[in-house]
């Protein structure tokens, strides 16, 4: 989901819990940290076109739930999951 040059900094995948749809996501973040870990070889403006909408919408979920730090792959990642809206 991230920039061509840095698809892994946003993981995502479908998870299915009780019936209920959810979409849970993970940012790469910098370790112990709540930023994004940007990579020094990728300009800053392709993060941005990509990350700008998702990076408000983990300011928004921050100030109402703590999420997850979790270690994938050697890399730290701020994880969450919110439902799926039913499909028609």
């Amino acid at each position: 989901m991230g920039p061509d040059g840095d698809p892994s900094i946003v993981l995502s995948a479908d998870a299915q819990i009780g019936g209920v749809q959810f979409l849970l996501t993970g940012l790469r973040t910098h370790e112990g940290m709540r930023m994004p870990d940007y990579r020094a070889d990728v300009p800053r403006e392709a993060y941005e076109a990509k990350l700008h909408a998702l990076l408000d919408a983990i300011e928004t979920l921050s100030a109402s739930i703590e999420p997850e730090l979790l270690e994938i792959s050697g890399a730290t990642y701020l994880v969450w999951m919110v439902p799926r809206a039913r499909q028609a």
